[in-house]
């Protein structure tokens, strides 16, 4: 299994096959539970996906090349500098990752082995004058992690920043972090006050807590400043992630395996009937032989002690099986092979038996295997995925 659309297509399946097979309050249950698992925000896989956003000269892009520790994006000042977006992806998150940035139409990608558990998305200028700028933004919000807002000292307190953009944005103010760039352009004794400006600022935009690590991601001849902690807040971050997906995995897997109890099928769905029927199919016969002076009772009996067999190694399947073939019906049955059976014609008295009893049962359990394989497939995806992400599932 590639990813977790797979994941859930699959469970998805596995539902739909339940329907006739579980019983209906389990399976809307399970609906309700994945309806609740698919919403789950930001990206569904173990990599942590952060958008980088903010305005032209912000030096977005030089804070990707920071955090890559070599020149992916271009940097300038030219405006728009990024006019399209660009893609910094692990190599291990696979093909996955891919049908996002499809998704987002980003095709500029560049693949590292820096991080593996981080990709990093540089998006379009949003002071731009291109309103898909903006719109690309609030698109991918509910596809990302975080978004990893870059400041600039000298226009942070813009008002049509804030009005125009991240007051609206606060919406997301729990997956929002700040990046006040370029504080090697301010005095060192300011810098705390500058900071605490920008958090009042955004405060008042509506982001009740905000983070904001102070950078500068490309001072003149200097080295970086302040990436090495962004760069550890972006991996404490990382952990969190690969434990949520962790519990995704899991529970999902708990509302395949839950439905798969139900069904009886958890331990396997072979009731035996290739083994059980003919035994039972012989026993039922001489019963209604008429040299045998046996009651119909008898051979009744026969055809219920085999469905509470059956019922005692699946009890949904049983409570199927004593509906459709009840008391009155299995009377009915028995008499219709007597009748069949006639002088000396056991064969006729089987065909009775194999089409009134061995059809129903066979028609009853084959929906249940089919059930049973597509609940098994779709589990040991959940395992699949958990192992190769090497993320814990109980």
């Amino acid at each position: 299994m590639r990813d977790l659309q797979e994941l859930f297509d699959a469970v998805d399946l596995t539902i739909g096959s339940a329907v006739g097979v579980v019983a209906e309050p389990a399976v809307v249950a399970a609906a309700e539970a994945m309806r609740h698992l698919r919403g789950r925000r930001g990206y569904h896989g173990a990599t942590l996906v952060v958008a980088l956003g903010g305005g032209t000269g912000s030096g977005k892009s030089s804070l990707l090349n920071a955090i890559a520790g070599e020149d992916i994006a271009a940097t300038g000042r030219i405006r728009p500098t990024t006019d399209r977006p660009l893609a910094w992806i692990p190599t291990a998150a696979g093909d996955a990752i891919d049908r996002l940035l499809d998704d987002l139409d980003i095709d500029q990608r560049h693949r590292h082995d820096r991080d593996p558990g981080v990709a990093l998305l540089d998006l379009p200028d949003m002071d731009s004058i291109a309103s898909a700028h903006r719109e690309m933004v609030e698109r991918m919000m509910s596809k990302v992690d975080a978004l990893l807002w870059v400041l600039d000292p000298d226009k942070y307190h813009d008002d049509s920043l804030h009005r125009g953009f991240l007051a609206p944005m606060a919406a997301h103010s729990e997956r929002t972090v700040f990046v006040l760039n370029k504080i090697d352009r301010i005095d060192g004794a300011d810098r705390p006050t500058v900071v605490a400006a920008v958090e009042e600022a955004l405060i008042d935009d509506g982001y009740a807590d905000p983070g904001v690590f102070p950078v500068a991601a490309a001072p003149g001849d200097d080295l970086p400043v302040g990436i090495g902690d962004l760069v550890q807040f972006l991996e404490t971050e990382l952990d969190h992630k690969r434990a949520a997906h962790g519990k995704l995995l899991a529970d999902i897997a708990t509302v395949v395996k839950t439905l798969a109890m139900e069904a009886d099928v958890w331990e396997g769905a072979d009731i035996g009937l290739a083994r059980r029927w003919p035994p039972a199919r012989r026993a039922v016969v001489a019963a209604v032989d008429p040299a045998s002076g046996l009651p119909d009772e008898e051979a009744v009996c026969r055809i219920e002690d085999l469905v509470a067999a059956f019922a005692a190694d699946a009890a949904s399947l049983g409570e199927q099986l004593r509906a459709r073939l009840d008391h009155h019906v299995t009377e009915q049955v028995v008499a219709d092979a007597r009748d069949a059976m006639g002088g000396s014609d056991p064969q006729a008295a089987e065909a009775v038996l194999d089409e009134r009893i061995a059809g129903p049962i066979a028609e009853l359990a084959g929906p249940r295997a089919r059930f049973a394989a597509i609940a098994a497939y779709a589990h040991i995806g959940a395992r699949q995925l958990a192992a190769r992400d090497q993320v814990p599932l109980p």
